[in-house]
């Protein structure tokens, strides 16, 4: 049924109905084009085993006898036109329609359109395939481009080889699974984790879908600004926050909101895409070792936490606040006149690179920390956190990432970054080691 809710009728009834800076920002933020934050595939609702299933059926058909080989590797050729404008196979896609028949039956949704434009886009995201041009030369992941050939990567033969393990190590599994999360997100699961961890310090230990959609999933802002609006919510009552969901809803609503009417979609804001992308999200983390869902409370994301996590136990999660304390101790720094600054304290290797609870615990030290301002640490963790490479100039720091040409933010000492010049070389050094043993 068509009503019409208007930008000014949110403002009226959540805004001053619910006056504060989760109002103000909500309705900031729904006016942007980029309201969802984080962007996951519109087309692709997949599980861990799905993508297996795909690895495995592509193994098989590059051992077969047909697969094309050049220099003594294997490739698969795919077809590069949709079924609808040629539906009949070139007698050199016949394998890629095998396996894509083959597929149909295992999944029951999977077609050669959808498994090359949709699944093999993603897992190439993942660094789980590889996607090679008309003379065998690799494409660029992110570029526009025609694939005639996949074969798998190096991640995904390890991924695909430890799943096909009789008994499989659950843990290495989901280390590999996490990778490959990390790779296709852009390293917003390195942000994330430091989310939770920080949140965690505040007695909230896990989050909700709404949480996740309207706070956490913002990559332009700090990561205290999330906090500090997540505490906010979490302190309305709960006829408030039902009121701001419902409101947010209610004009969010392309197919019955008639404000939508004659507008394209870059106009359109869709409650619906919006927590449909918050629950895929839910979905593909609660396979990682980093998160899990519902292990504190029924339907929200939490750290993991145990022997399929990083995080041993509740006591190394008190050991994570004892390092932030010693950083303030070790540098100097009253943490006390911090608070209020806009300065966070940022793990310069994020903890989600650890392999292990043993690389976790090495990670989570002080000699690993930097305390940089919001606007700086916004910019890092708008690169996925991969800026992990601490370039000293004096006293002045610039973190890079490894692509070439790399990805730079400058940081000028007790302007973006506080910490003790005396301790400079021993920051050096740490952060050498830590990137030579990872």
């Amino acid at each position: 049924m068509s009503y019409c809710y208007t930008l000014e009728d949110l403002k009226n009834d959540v805004c001053l109905g619910i006056p504060g800076n989760v109002t103000r920002y909500l309705f900031q933020r729904i006016q942007k084009d980029t309201y969802r934050g984080l962007h996951l595939s519109q087309h692709n609702r997949y599980t861990k085993e799905v993508i297996i299933t795909i690895l495995k059926a592509l193994k098989e058909a590059l051992e077969h006898k047909k697969a094309p080989k050049h220099n003594g590797v294997s490739y698969l050729r795919i077809r590069t036109t949709d079924l609808s404008k040629r539906p009949s196979n070139h007698p050199e896609e016949a394998l890629y329609a095998q396996m894509t028949n083959q597929l149909s039956r295992a999944l029951g949704r999977i077609t050669q359109d959808s498994l090359r434009k949709n699944f093999f886009v993603d897992m190439e995201r993942m660094s789980l395939i590889r996607r090679f041009n008309k003379k065998l030369r690799l494409n660029l992941v992110g570029e526009r481009h025609i694939t005639y050939y996949v074969n798998l990567s190096p991640l995904g033969k390890e991924f695909l080889q430890t799943a096909l393990q009789e008994q499989p190590n659950p843990f290495t599994l989901n280390r590999l699974w996490t990778s490959a999360l990390t790779n296709l997100h852009g390293g917003f699961e390195n942000t994330l984790y430091a989310l939770m961890l920080e949140l965690s310090h505040h007695n909230i230990r896990s989050i909700g879908l709404e949480e996740f959609a309207f706070f956490a999933s913002d990559t332009e802002i700090s990561q205290t600004s999330i906090v500090a609006l997540i505490k906010e919510f979490r302190a309305l009552s709960k006829f408030q926050r039902e009121q701001i969901v419902q409101c947010m809803k209610k004009y969010a609503n392309p197919k019955e909101n008639s404000v939508y009417m004659g507008c394209n979609k870059t106009a359109f804001r869709d409650y619906h895409n919006w927590i449909n992308e918050a629950q895929q999200m839910f979905m593909l983390l609660n396979e990682s070792v980093l998160f899990g869902v519902g292990d504190v409370r029924e339907g929200e994301l939490n750290l993991r936490v145990g022997d399929m996590g990083l995080i041993k136990n509740k006591t190394k999660l008190k050991r994570s606040q004892a390092e932030k304390e010693e950083y303030f101790k070790q540098h100097k720094i009253d943490r006390q006149a911090m608070r209020k600054s806009g300065f966070e304290l940022h793990h310069i290797v994020p903890l989600a690179l650890a392999r292990d609870q043993n690389e976790f615990s090495i990670l989570d030290r002080w000699q690993n920390m930097i305390l940089i301002d919001g606007y700086k640490h916004a910019q890092i963790s708008q690169n996925g956190s991969r800026n992990i490479q601490a370039k000293f100039k004096k006293l002045d720091i610039d973190f890079e990432d490894f692509q070439i040409p790399p990805h730079v933010v400058s940081c000028v000492f007790d302007t973006n970054i506080k910490y003790n010049p005396d301790l400079k070389d021993l920051m050096q050094t740490t952060n050498a080691s830590l990137l030579h043993a990872l």
